[in-house]
C-alpha cells in the first residue's frame, strides 16, 4: 500500500476552497493546515465539551458535547478561542442568563460533569484547616503542553503545598488514569495534610 500525506487523502476525499476542515483538539497537520491558509480555507478545533458522558474518550464513549471552534480551542493560551472572545465581548440578555442559571442547577443536581464514572465518596477533613482540591491531568495531556509549560501532577501539587504549607490537600487523578487508559508519573490518588 503506498503511504499517502494527510494532504493527499484530504484532496481526494474533495477538499476544496468550499470545504471547512475539522481537527481534533491541537494536533498538527503543517502540510494541510498551510494548504487551508494557502487557499482560504478555514480550520476549526474539535474538542469534548464540557459535558462529556457516561463513560471515558480514551474509552471511545461518544461525547454527549463537543465544542468546535473557529479561532483556537480552549485549553491553549498560546491563541484566542472562541469561548474566550464570546465570554469577554458578549453582552448576555437577562432571558439567556436565566435560562443558563436553570441549566447550572440542573447540571448540579444531577451531578452531570466532564466524567460522571465514579460513586460520589465523601471524605472527612479536618475543619480547622484550609482545604484544597488539586485536580490531576493526563501528562502529555494538549492542555498540559500548551498551558502548562509541561508541568508534571507532582510539580503541581508540590507548588500547591508550597504556597499552602499547612492546607489539608486533596488531590483526585485524572480518569483516565485512574482507568489505566493513560499513565501517569504520580502514583495513584493521595491526600497530603
Amino acid at each position: 500500500i503506498l503511504w499517502q500525506t494527510h494532504l493527499k487523502i484530504a484532496c481526494n476525499k474533495g477538499l476544496d476552497a468550499q470545504s471547512l476542515i475539522y481537527v481534533w483538539g491541537r494536533k498538527e497537520f503543517c502540510e494541510v493546515e498551510s494548504y487551508a491558509k494557502e487557499h482560504g480555507i478555514p480550520i476549526a478545533r474539535v474538542e469534548d465539551g464540557f459535558i462529556r458522558s457516561i463513560g471515558l474518550g480514551s474509552d471511545l464513549t461518544r461525547p454527549y458535547s463537543l465544542v468546535v471552534d473557529k479561532e483556537g480551542i480552549y485549553f491553549d493560551p498560546t491563541c484566542t478561542s472562541d469561548l474566550e472572545e464570546m465570554l469577554s465581548k458578549t453582552v448576555f440578555s437577562p432571558v439567556l442568563l436565566k435560562r443558563a442559571e436553570k441549566i447550572r442547577k440542573y447540571l448540579v443536581e444531577k451531578k452531570l460533569s466532564k466524567y460522571n464514572l465514579y460513586q460520589n465518596n465523601s471524605i472527612v477533613v479536618p475543619r480547622e484547616k484550609i482545604i484544597i482540591g488539586v485536580v490531576g491531568q493526563v501528562e502529555d495531556d494538549a492542555s498540559i503542553r500548551y498551558g502548562a509549560n509541561g508541568m508534571t501532577n507532582k510539580n503541581l501539587l508540590m507548588a500547591v503545598r508550597k504556597a499552602n504549607p499547612f492546607a489539608y490537600i486533596i488531590y483526585k487523578p485524572h480518569p483516565d488514569v485512574l482507568s489505566k487508559n493513560r499513565r501517569l508519573r504520580l502514583l495513584p490518588p493521595i491526600c497530603t495534610c
